[in-house]
């Protein structure tokens, strides 16, 4: 099981942030904000490693061009964050509002 955290650069305004845990690898792309990624032009998700025990999430569009939607990490990963504490707890993109 995995916990998903959504990504949203900085520079996006007046968003939460979303975080969905116990969420099975086959469904990783079908946390509720992914479907914001289904618009015209979409091709597909692509979920592949990152660094460690993480995941990325990215969406994929025939243009070209893509995007990513998510992070995702094993519920009981002991991966280390870079500030010393477990990343599951302290990931490096923090839920925040914009």
């Amino acid at each position: 099981m995995y916990l998903v955290r959504q990504y949203r650069p900085a520079y996006f305004s007046e968003y939460e942030n979303a975080v969905a845990r116990d969420i099975a690898f086959e469904d990783i792309t079908s946390v509720p904000w992914m479907a914001n990624f289904k618009h015209e032009g979409f091709s597909h998700f692509v979920v592949e490693h990152y660094a460690g025990d993480e995941l990325i999430v990215s969406a994929h569009y025939t243009n070209g061009e893509q995007w990513v939607a998510a992070f995702a990490l094993p519920m009981d990963s002991n991966e280390i964050a870079p500030d010393g504490g477990l990343l599951r707890d302290n990931w490096r993109y923090k839920e925040h509002e914009c």
